[in-house]
């Protein structure tokens, strides 16, 4: 009984370990120029039918005063892979705001069809944190009259 304790408390450990390795590998900070790549699938007897998605990654993150003018949003490349099925690229621009952003949403398209799928809702996925290390500060202006 001992022993199959002490087996059952060194498999949970490793597997607490596993599981904590798992979250961090999904938190590291992710950077410009990086691509996130997602399999998007569309299920059921009409998930053939969808066409063509569109979708945008968003932070709500306050521009910092050293990313003036810097995105909040980014888009992504949708493909068609087989019926039903589509992979994203979201490639990471060097003028985007460092935060945790997310997929709040999915546009997608059958001939004559107009869906929109919802994070949360009807689908779940993490936020992606991006640190973006570049710089612009929004220089002073001075406007004079020549008159």
């Amino acid at each position: 009984m001992r022993k199959t304790l002490k087996t059952i408390l060194i498999a949970g450990t490793l597997l607490g370990l596993g599981v904590m390795h798992a979250q961090e590998a999904n938190e590291q900070a992710l950077s410009t120029g990086k691509v996130i790549k997602l399999e998007v699938k569309f299920d059921g007897p009409d998930g053939a039918k969808i066409t063509a998605v569109y979708a945008s990654m968003y932070t709500d993150a306050q521009r910092r005063a050293d990313q003036a003018g810097f995105l909040n949003n980014f888009p992504g490349e949708f493909k068609l892979i087989s019926p039903g099925i589509f992979h994203a690229e979201f490639t990471i621009p060097d003028t985007i705001v460092t935060g945790d952003y997310k997929l709040p949403s999915l546009d997608a398209r059958a001939p004559g069809i107009q869906l929109v799928y919802t994070e949360g809702q009807q689908y779940h996925l993490h936020a992606f944190h991006i640190e973006n290390h570049n710089k612009f500060v929004q220089p002073p202006i001075t406007i004079k009259d020549l008159h």
